[in-house]
């Protein structure tokens, strides 16, 4: 199946409140957002737009593959390009992907859309990502799109479930993402 960039919207924010309840380990924050305060982070970061935004934010949606129409209403995955440096070219990958559509090749499709997006329209240099070990499934997951070829374990970044984890933060770099293309 093939995928597509969207606008994220505001009727979005309640399937993605939802899918964060089941990846609390891979959250920053030490806190589950509500729906209020879900929607706040929609109208305060998402709909926040400038020339050079700090953070940009994707719905993934799927493209039948009968017609090659686009499904505007269903909500696959959220995608985004964050902390953009726009004086050096970097940004930072996250993903979000519906816990009941994991495993059908939602996450690398998403992962080649934002990588194209960042590389090919934002002009970027370098797109990194940080991972905590307390999720094997994430940590294979963006071990498997990097090779594994820019890793650096960071010890004890994350403290859940009563202990602490190692971090990992990977990264592509533009001129080898082309030729691996």
């Amino acid at each position: 199946m093939k995928y597509y960039l969207d606008t994220l919207r505001e009727d979005d924010m309640e399937r993605i409140c939802a899918w964060r309840k089941h990846v609390r380990e891979t959250l920053r924050t030490p806190f589950l957002q509500n729906l209020d305060q879900q929607h706040d982070f929609y109208s305060d970061v998402i709909c926040q737009r400038s020339a050079t935004p700090k953070h940009l934010y994707y719905a993934i949606r799927p493209i039948t593959a009968e017609d090659d129409t686009r499904c505007p209403g269903t909500l696959c995955a959220m995608g985004g390009l964050t902390n953009c440096d726009w004086v050096n070219g970097v940004t930072e990958i996250s993903l979000l992907v519906n816990p009941d559509r994991r495993g059908q090749g939602i996450g690398k499709a998403s992962v080649d859309l934002l990588l194209e997006e960042a590389f090919d329209r934002l002009r970027m240099h370098k797109v990194r990502g940080e991972v905590y070990l307390a999720n094997d499934a994430a940590a294979n997951f963006w071990g498997n799109l990097t090779d594994n070829a820019h890793w650096l374990v960071e010890d004890a970044c994350k403290f859940y479930n009563g202990q602490h984890w190692d971090a990992v933060y990977f990264w592509w770099l533009e001129p080898e993402w082309r030729d691996k293309r």
